[in-house]
């Protein structure tokens, strides 16, 4: 497969900013035995509030035995906690304990004030044609 070199330059710098910002944000917050899937799954947790295990596995297309096996840890480390649905007892949610929701607001603080850092020298016109790119790009991952 053949791609435009700035397809290539484009997806190696989102990903390398992803990767940075996550482990950066988890290093400052200075959380022990946390890694960046389950960081950022708490900052996501922190935006829905409350998901199902079903939810999750249809939403990251991993197998359920692999979504419980990765709660079991989030569960032991005092992050998340499971519930069974009030109106369905057979549907199981996960929502964040008081610990991952602290959590969660720091990763994502630190994570906002250093994005900040890195945008203080862009003038606004610069930042909006960002955001519109990203936009963009967000929007034709999504169809």
């Amino acid at each position: 497969m053949d791609f435009d070199k700035h397809t290539v330059q484009v997806s190696m710098l989102l990903l390398s900013i992803a990767r940075k910002s996550i482990k950066s944000s988890i290093e400052r917050v200075n959380v022990e035995d946390l890694r960046p899937p389950q960081a950022m799954f708490l900052i996501g947790l922190l935006e829905t509030g409350s998901v199902t295990m079903s939810e999750i596995a249809a939403e990251t297309r991993v197998h359920p035995t692999v979504v419980t096996r990765f709660m079991d840890r989030m569960v032991d480390k005092g992050f998340v906690e499971r519930r069974h649905d009030e109106d369905d007892r057979r549907v199981v949610r996960v929502s964040l304990t008081e610990r991952g929701k602290e959590t969660a607001e720091k990763l994502l603080q630190n994570y906002l004030d250093r994005v900040d850092a890195a945008l203080k020298g862009a003038s606004k016109k610069e930042r909006d044609s960002l955001i519109a790119q990203l936009n963009r790009i967000d929007g034709s991952l999504s169809e």
